[in-house]
């Protein structure tokens, strides 16, 4: 076991719903794969997959959340569209946030002026 400085780090794969045909955006098995191997990598994170098929049904799992990857189609079928004001609570906890996939396809409107201003928060705060 590594020896580490700091504290254990937990980041949260969220996977879309089933959207194409067999052996195509296989969003679960991909986030299996990238978690097992952040976890066999030993380097401070520990990652765990939700499987509800699409986003969690309760939010206590995002509570002691590090970051969060998103691994999902866009545009209509988004997964964070239905969930736009939950979800902006937990990016202004300053909790982190990756796409996998067509994570930036997003309709206009409510979802398109989140995903922008989203941007816009996050690099004001980082300085860039």
């Amino acid at each position: 076991m590594a020896l580490s400085l700091f504290a254990e780090k937990k980041v949260i794969f969220i996977e879309g719903k089933k959207s194409h045909g067999y052996f195509s955006h296989k969003h679960i098995a991909g986030s299996k794969l990238l978690s097992k191997q952040l976890n066999l990598a030993n380097v401070g994170i520990k990652s765990v997959v939700i499987t509800d098929d699409g986003y969690p049904k309760g939010p206590a799992i995002f509570e002691d959340a590090d970051a969060i990857v998103v691994y999902c189609d866009g545009g209509g079928r988004h997964l964070l569209n239905p969930h736009l004001k939950e979800f902006d609570k937990l990016m202004r906890k300053g909790i982190g946030l990756s796409f996998i996939h067509n994570r930036e396809e997003v309709p206009k409107g409510a979802p398109g002026n989140y995903f922008l201003n989203g941007l816009v928060v996050t690099l004001k705060r980082t300085g860039k």
